[in-house]
């Protein structure tokens, strides 16, 4: 789902996967795991908006922002929009993950002489 104008308001977001939902679903198949794929991303200050773009940024900004500002202080998805659903109990199984040696300095490996 092409979104018209960039944008990191977690609210459009979820209104486009809502809009490609209802463009792929098709009743009768049992449906169990989707995904999201974001391709073409800009930096927010490197977009020049059209005469076309809606004026009233400022508002979503500022409510991500506020939503951002009570997760860090009070806890992670402690605010939260009601699409994420109330009781999600399911995380991502990292038992088995493999060491990390281009990206943490703690799974380099260290080699004694």
């Amino acid at each position: 789902m092409p979104l018209t104008q960039p944008t990191d308001h977690t609210g459009a977001l979820i209104k486009a996967a809502h809009a490609g939902l209802a463009r792929l679903y098709r009743p009768g198949y049992r449906y169990k795991r989707a995904g999201v794929m974001l391709f073409d991303l800009t930096a927010k200050e490197r977009y020049t908006p059209t005469l076309f773009d809606k004026a009233d940024t400022k508002r979503g900004d500022s409510l991500m922002a506020t939503l951002d500002r009570i997760n860090g202080k009070l806890g992670r998805d402690v605010v939260q929009f009601g699409g994420a659903g109330i009781h999600n109990n399911w995380r991502m199984n990292q038992t088995r993950l493999s060491r990390r040696y281009t990206t943490r300095w703690e799974d380099l490996p260290i080699v004694k002489a």
